[in-house]
C-alpha cells in the first residue's frame, strides 16, 4: 500500500515538473552528424557546462559578434 503511494506521489511530482518545463522553457532540437555528440560532449565537459549550455553559450557569443 505504502509503495502504491509512493508511485502515485512520484507520477504527481513528474507531471508538475513536466508541466513547470512546458510553461517556463522553449524547447529547440538540434539534429547533428553521428559522432558529433560525443564531441561536443567532451568539450562541454572540458568547460563544466552541460551540452545545453555549451549550445547556448555559443549561440549567444556568435549574436553579440555579428550583431550591427
Amino acid at each position: 500500500m505504502a509503495e502504491q503511494r509512493s508511485k502515485e506521489g512520484m507520477q504527481k511530482k513528474l507531471e508538475y515538473i513536466a508541466d513547470y518545463n512546458k510553461a517556463a522553457y522553449d524547447r529547440v532540437e538540434l539534429k547533428i552528424v553521428k559522432g558529433a555528440k560525443a564531441q561536443y560532449k567532451a568539450v562541454a565537459d572540458a568547460y563544466g557546462l552541460s551540452l545545453t549550455a555549451l549550445f547556448v553559450t555559443a549561440v549567444d557569443e556568435y549574436i553579440q559578434r555579428h550583431q550591427k
